[in-house]
């Protein structure tokens, strides 16, 4: 079967113009990418979803071009507002699926607005009450420095922007399994994190999920829509999502190793993760995706 197509699109949310890769017609899945990434980490997984009889739909997240750059300082309600009303936008109850920032973004709209989804799947990233491990375990800070370093003001741009967007290639390496894809890591440069504004908006995620979690600001209530959690076999932090849910999880969970992965399992283990989400959409939409 040949590769179903992928166009790119844009649309106006919430006030706010989103750019958004698009391939199949059927149920609806979205999936939202990480840092430092775009939407194109995605695209076998757009084009194994289209062919499976899905719609899938993978925005670049608000602030990431060609999606606007927020102006001034970003705000956690920047993120997710835009991100709710496109899902509105595209009809539902759709599946979510992210990745890295993605999977924090996915775990706030499934607990704060579980009637938007039919379900949902987590990638590499623990549930935000289990995630704080990260700034005390030493054995995870190596891995996750940059949320001590982006809480300062202009250095991490500066250096994020330094030696042809060294960052990129350097969080790319420490976190896959063998080497990345130059291709890839190069588009992100060229066509994300080189457009004005972009890494300035990419660092202040960091700041202004502190912020919100010093403000009390995010929806912490369990989840009751049907969450698959997956982490790469290699991935240090699957330690922080495996064992019992509760009482993060009030709803249907299943938790999935991939072997052969550490964070970015989307390229690392294209093909399995793929296989791992077609099944999880037809569990849980399965009249919708045999149409």
């Amino acid at each position: 079967m040949s590769a179903a197509p992928i166009a790119q699109r844009e649309t106006t949310v919430a006030g706010t113009r989103l750019a958004y890769l698009e391939a199949g017609r059927g149920p609806t899945v979205v999936l939202l990418h990480g840092f430092p990434d775009n939407a194109w980490t995605w695209e076998h997984q757009l084009e194994g979803l289209a062919q499976a009889g899905c719609h899938a739909v993978a925005p670049f997240l608000p602030g990431f071009p060609p999606s606007a750059v927020v102006d001034g300082e970003l705000r956690m309600g920047d993120i997710f507002e835009p991100l709710a009303a496109l899902l509105r936008e595209l009809g539902g109850p759709v599946a979510l699926v992210g990745h890295d920032w993605g999977a924090t973004v996915s775990y706030q709209l499934a607990a704060a607005e579980p009637e938007l989804l039919s379900c949902a799947a987590m990638l590499a990233v623990p549930h935000p009450a289990a995630s704080g491990a990260v700034l005390f375990d030493p054995a995870l800070v190596k891995e996750n420095f940059h949320h001590w370093f982006f809480q300062l003001e202009g250095l991490p741009e500066l250096a994020f922007e330094t030696n042809d967007y060294a960052f990129v290639d350097f969080f790319w390496r420490e976190w896959s399994v063998g080497e990345p894809e130059a291709a890839h890591l190069e588009r992100l440069k060229r066509e994300t994190f080189a457009q004005p504004g972009a890494t300035a908006a990419a660092v202040g995620y960091y700041r202004a999920m502190y912020r919100a979690i010093r403000a009390g600001e995010l929806t912490l209530e369990p989840i009751t829509v049907p969450s698959l959690v997956v982490f790469g076999a290699q991935d240090p932090h699957r330690q922080l999502a495996a064992g019992r849910p509760e009482p993060h999880f009030s709803g249907e969970y299943r938790f999935e190793l991939i072997d052969g992965a550490f964070h970015f399992l989307q390229r690392e283990q294209p093909q399995a993760l793929t296989d791992l989400l077609v099944d999880w959409v037809a569990a849980h939409q399965p009249s919708r995706l045999a149409s």
